[in-house]
């Protein structure tokens, strides 16, 4: 038995020995100075730099796919600061039995009265949808704590148009006269308060041909409170707004009613109170429910040239105060598309327009409500060609209305000045230089669409 294993281990051996000196055989040695050897050193180390680039460049589209999903999750957790509420999905309107102001007899007892039943509505024409612009109805809500809703006391259409790449406010004054449907004419900003935001979005509809895109919400705490986080906003106060402001209620922070002439960083509660000013002219002496427009779109103007350079990280910092602040019915993907579209538009300024325009309207006393009667075909071609075309329909342009446009210049010799430069104005300084005499002829050719 023991000699068959050791025949056996024997036999095993010679074999091993046998494959080694078959492998010795078949391998190729290749000198180290040998020009074959420096080759394949050389395609080694090609072979080894391609997996590393190939690594660095998965790497870096592993690193970019994370950060797109974070900056996709981080948005989408910013925008869950907002309150959502769509009215399409849910039915969920507290329909209001409709109220009508009444005025002080003794501040407009001089306008005269009209009958409700002879008012006479001439809307004509379709609502106009362009692609590339977009129409936000912006609110700002005025709401006493025992109230379910309060009136619309701002009601402004912001416009993001990539066609022109503009940016624009089309403010309607809460004291126009419109056909209010299922209900009697009343005050538009009464809208809101009788059917919310469905009615008030219908009432633009039948009156000045607007469809808006969703809405943005916000009531005047939160006002307050934005502007705040915002760090206040920069506004020159004449005497009169100043005493106004200390001695009226609109300012509600009793420890805010220390304002003097001049120009302050207003605070929340200070800035709620300018914005509301109706009663003491402007700086340019414009007054009641003009006057207010006026301070608004100033106001909101300031804030868009303070924050309109900021960092990324510094808007970022602040959005989730602000965006818990307001009420929309914007899904996620539009906003995210919108905000993209404007950060694409690099706008350096806001053009805006007051509905009623200047010259379009009756002052009248209706139901001892003082309101403003508008001529609606009158408003709706000048919105559209505001919104739409970016100019002015001439037809609807008279002389008495260049300081309601901001047109606002003087003439000094060969040199012309500017007070407010707009995206129109700027051209009529450059083709008028030079010029002594100004007529509104020149105005209107430089400004405005060809009425054809």
């Amino acid at each position: 038995m023991e000699d068959k294993n050791e025949y056996s281990n024997a036999v095993n051996h010679d074999n091993d020995k046998a494959k080694k000196h078959e492998a010795t055989e078949n391998k190729i040695v290749i000198k180290k100075d040998s020009p074959l050897n420096a080759y394949i050193s050389e395609e080694e180390n090609t072979s080894n730099k391609k997996k590393i680039r190939k690594r660095i460049a998965i790497g870096s589209l592993v690193l970019l796919l994370a950060i797109a999903v974070s900056i996709v999750l981080y948005t989408k957790h910013l925008l869950g600061f907002i309150n959502y509420k769509d009215y399409d999905q849910h039915n969920n309107v507290v329909v209001q039995d409709e109220e009508f102001d009444t005025d002080d007899s003794g501040t407009y007892g001089n306008w005269d009265k009209l009958d409700p039943g002879d008012v006479e509505w001439n809307n004509t024409g379709e609502i106009k949808k362009v692609e590339g612009v977009t129409n936000l109805l912006f609110i700002a809500e005025e709401k006493e704590d025992w109230e379910i809703r309060g009136r619309s006391d701002v009601i402004i259409i912001v416009t993001v148009n990539t066609n022109d790449k503009t940016l624009k406010l089309t403010s309607i004054m809460r004291d126009t006269y419109v056909q209010i449907p299922g209900y009697q004419d009343n005050r538009i900003n009464s809208a809101y308060r009788t059917g919310d935001i469905p009615l008030l979005e219908k009432t633009l509809k039948m009156n000045f041909n607007i469809a808006v895109d969703g809405y943005i919400k916000v009531d005047f705490d939160s006002f307050a409170k934005i502007i705040d986080r915002l760090g206040g906003v920069e506004l020159t106060l004449t005497a009169e707004e100043a005493d106004w402001l200390n001695e009226s209620n609109h300012v509600l922070d009793k420890a805010s009613r220390n304002l003097t002439a001049g120009t302050h960083r207003l605070n929340g509660a200070q800035a709620l109170g300018y914005s509301r000013i109706r009663k003491i002219k402007t700086v340019d002496g414009i007054t009641n429910d003009f006057g207010r427009v006026w301070r608004q779109k100033l106001l909101l103007t300031k804030l868009f040239n303070d924050y309109k350079d900021q960092s990324l990280t510094k808007i970022v910092s602040i959005a989730p105060d602000i965006l818990s602040l307001i009420t929309s019915d914007l899904p996620e993907s539009k906003l995210i598309s919108l905000a993209m579209t404007a950060i694409d538009l690099n706008v350096n300024q806001i053009e805006t327009l007051c509905v009623p325009v200047n010259g379009s309207y009756e002052s009248k006393l209706i139901r001892k409500m003082a309101v403003l009667v508008p001529d609606l075909e009158e408003n709706i071609a000048a919105i559209n060609s505001f919104i739409y075309n970016g100019k002015l329909d001439c037809e609807y342009i008279e002389e008495k209305r260049i300081e309601d446009y901001q047109i606002n210049f003087s003439l000094t010799e060969s040199n012309f000045k500017l007070k407010s430069i707009d995206s129109y104005t700027k051209t009529a300084f450059n083709i008028l230089q030079g010029k002594d005499t100004l007529t509104l002829k020149d105005v209107l050719d430089l400004i405005c669409i060809k009425h054809k």
